[in-house]
Parts: structure tokens; C-alpha cells; sequence
């Protein structure tokens, strides 16, 4: 990760919002917003943070779609 971070910005980059969590997180946190670890569980979205589980469901897949990818 650290090898890619510093090839992107050695291209002279100059921002890159970096989210770290697994897609069964944002899964469960969809199915289960009640459970006490999602109350706060602040993403980044467009350069703003937002609570997930105040996404609506259409963001919330949206998010995951574009955020979970299997390679780079």
C-alpha cells in the first residue's frame, strides 16, 4: 500500500481520500446499523465525512461500488 501511496503522489498528486475498512463491514453496517460499533462510523465521501448508517440504502451500495475493489 505504502508503495503505491508514494508512486501516485510522485506523480505529482496532491490529494487521495484513503478509506480502510473490508466491504463485509460496510455490509454489515447496512444490514445492522442498530449494532453499537456502526453508531460512529464515519466514512468519506466526496471529500466530506458521513455517518454511514445515515446513508440511505441507494448511497450506502453506492459507496460500497465504488470504494471495494479486488485490484488496483
Amino acid at each position: 500500500m505504502v508503495q503505491i501511496l508514494d508512486g501516485y503522489f510522485a506523480q505529482d498528486a496532491h490529494h487521495l481520500n484513503v478509506n480502510v475498512f473490508g466491504t463485509e463491514k460496510l455490509i454489515d453496517a447496512m444490514e445492522h446499523p442498530e449494532k453499537e460499533e456502526y453508531q460512529n462510523f464515519t466514512i468519506r465521501v466526496s471529500g466530506y465525512a458521513v455517518k454511514f448508517i445515515s446513508l440511505t440504502k441507494k448511497q450506502q451500495l453506492d459507496v460500497i461500488a465504488r470504494t471495494c475493489h479486488k485490484t488496483l
